[in-house]
């Protein structure tokens, strides 16, 4: 294996530590076969060595793990027992340049560990005793070549909002720098990470990252709390082709959380540009209420990426809430999959897209951050079918899911992506011009069901509208009855491939918006 060199960190020291450590392995079940044979990854072997720690001599134990070509190896330490917290990782291969990577296939890399150290005062690990190898298993890379964008998703909590922007840029030496926005919890995490692929077959991947957690992010009262290093593996998992290419425009609507005035809904259409062979990506959002939002943003420049349809963001680069202006690298919008109930990651070919957005807004002379548009607040944008398709070949019915939250006076409650988050409506077109009925039902975080009947609307060759009755709010007995509740439009080229939406529904005590989209 030869030696590999190990930055250690570990509570009481200082400084960066540096060791080599070397060894041999004798495992009948492990051989190197021809190059290019990669057929996965498994623990090869372990290392046993002494470590000292706060004057104590400990015993430890290194397992390394590697494909079955060698090409791509990560080694991580067992903890130290007792009061004493001691974890390390390290990775190191043979690199790769983009040259494996095919521009017709998106590639997929499964996490496989990592570790996330507080270093804020020199490299002293403050929370020693919270900080541990972190299983990665949850977590997927995605590579474009085409677009040669980069990012990763937490399958378990990507459909809570807007809280996250990473993406990722790939050069043709397999390098891949990073940039990464997270504001999930009172901190503001700006971080910025390098990585690269290794192994003939660009078999696994490794990244270093440095973040600083801000408070007041942007604003003259803020303040950088503290910094964290962290190193993350991952390996190669499946490919799966690209299936479009071009420049089209999807037209759509968004829905509005207003986190400073009582949380007052609004909605209204917007339109995204989506270059899917340079990952570049514009758009405008303008409620009508004085907050209006520009995003644009390149591949190169790590404020777009574009993965696929279900799996691209896009920071905003100016805006205003009316009075103030956009802070800086806190505002983006961000797509997600389609589906996620009983636990299915599920990526639709339907030519339409949804996900959540956010942004914030401050005085040069505020210390104090708000988030003037909550992360809660939903999109739903897609190809508009050409009003010629929209006949009586289309007639059937629709099914599928909704994004937003509810809210009661100042408390926001995000709609939960489980079994009772549903959607079905029944079309019936005629010559072009027609109606449809159906339903939406969902629960929000604060365990209140909503269950809405869809009146018999109104369709046409361009969209369709509906009025809503139902259940919902604190009792889960509160009447809805909501005109004009449901808006939406046709989304595919061709036929109708996928329907789309807004819709908002109150009651006595609280509110629901959000959008839908669902599919034949």
């Amino acid at each position: 294996m030869g030696s590999y060199l190990l930055d250690l960190f570990y509570y009481g020291t200082t400084v960066t530590d540096h060791e080599t450590i070397s060894g041999s392995f004798t495992n009948t079940a492990f051989t190197i076969p021809a190059i290019g044979a990669y057929t996965g990854h498994s623990d090869i072997g372990t290392l046993s060595f002494s470590r000292t720690v706060n004057g104590t001599s400990y015993p430890l134990t290194y397992t390394i793990h590697a494909d079955n070509t060698a090409e791509f190896i990560v080694g991580h330490a067992s903890s130290v027992t007792g009061t004493t917290t001691y974890y390390d990782l390290f990775y190191d291969g043979v690199t790769s340049s983009t040259s494996p990577l095919s521009s017709s296939y998106l590639y997929k890399y499964a996490g496989y560990l990592g570790l996330e150290l507080d270093t804020t005062s020199d490299n002293v690990l403050l929370a020693f005793n919270e900080t541990s190898m972190e299983d990665l298993s949850s977590e997927a890379m995605y590579i474009n070549p085409l677009t040669k964008s980069v990012h990763f998703a937490e399958i378990s909590d990507i459909y809570d909002g807007a809280y996250s922007y990473n993406a990722g840029y790939l050069s043709s030496d397999g390098s891949i720098s990073f940039k990464v926005l997270d504001y999930e919890s009172s901190f503001f995490y700006d971080s910025t990470a390098s990585g690269q692929l290794y192994g003939t077959n660009a078999q696994g991947l490794g990244a270093h990252e440095s973040s600083i957690a801000y408070t007041d992010y942007g604003l003259t009262g803020q303040t950088a709390s503290k910094t964290t290093d962290g190193v993350f593996t991952y390996y190669y998992d499946t490919k799966t082709a690209i299936a479009y290419s071009g420049n089209p425009t999807f037209n759509g609507y968004f829905t509005y959380i207003d986190s400073e005035t009582a949380h007052t809904h609004y909605g209204s259409t917007f339109s995204l540009d989506i270059n899917r062979d340079t990952g570049a990506i514009s758009s405008s959002i303008a409620t009508g209420v004085g907050v209006s939002v520009t995003l644009s943003g390149t591949a190169s420049a790590l404020s777009s990426y574009y993965i696929d349809e279900d799996t691209f963001g896009v920071l905003a680069s100016s805006g205003t809430d009316g009075t103030n202006s956009l802070i800086a690298n806190s505002g983006f919008l961000i797509s997600l999959p389609d589906s996620y109930n009983g636990g299915t990651y599920a990526k639709l070919d339907d030519e339409s897209s949804w996900g959540y957005w956010t942004a914030k807004f401050g005085a040069g002379t505020s210390t104090v951050s708000t988030e003037s548009v909550d992360p809660r607040s939903a999109w739903v944008a897609g190809i508009e079918t050409a009003t010629s398709y929209i006949n009586s070949t289309q007639d059937g019915t629709f099914t599928g899911h909704v994004l937003g939250a509810v809210t009661n006076g100042s408390a926001v409650y995000p709609i939960l992506f489980d079994a009772n988050n549903n959607v079905s409506l029944t079309f019936s077109f005629g010559s072009g011009t027609g109606t449809f009925t159906g339903s939406m039902s969902f629960k929000d975080s604060n365990a209140q069901t909503w269950s809405t009947s869809v009146a018999s609307g109104i369709t046409s060759t361009t969209g369709f509208t509906s009025d809503a009755t139902g259940t919902g709010g604190l009792s889960s007995s509160e009447t809805i009855s909501v005109s004009g509740a449901i808006a939406g439009k046709y989304f595919g080229t061709g036929s109708v491939k996928s329907v789309g939406g807004k819709f908002y529904f109150n009651t006595a005590t609280q509110a629901a918006s959000g959008v839908f989209k669902a599919t034949k």
